[in-house]
């Protein structure tokens, strides 16, 4: 997972750059049902849920997974209910596929 902010480019556009080190997340991934993707007015994408224990990004991040660029679709959701079941979801939309 790899952090971007905004800043000003070279004729004064406003442009996304890497912020520090690409950090590593241990998760899980599951793919959105086509209900889903509709409501979500993702439909255009392939798009799926990552869930893991801490999520260091934000909607600005940019993931490498599966040989594949991701970007993170608004917040992610933190769920704190129980100890053994806290998590947090992000979603997450496929930008582009390498190789």
């Amino acid at each position: 997972m790899q952090r971007y902010a905004a800043a000003t480019g070279s004729i004064g556009q406003e442009e996304y750059q890497p912020v520090g080190d690409p950090v590593p997340v241990r998760g899980n991934f599951h793919p959105l049902s086509s209900d889903e993707t509709v409501s979500y007015g993702l439909q255009d994408y392939v798009a799926g849920r990552f869930h893991c224990q801490a999520w260091p990004g934000d909607q600005f991040s940019r993931i490498d997974f599966r040989s594949a660029d991701w970007d993170q679709v608004g917040d992610a959701e933190h769920f704190d209910i129980g100890r053994g079941t806290q998590h947090v979801e992000v979603l997450i939309r496929r930008r582009n596929r390498r190789g």
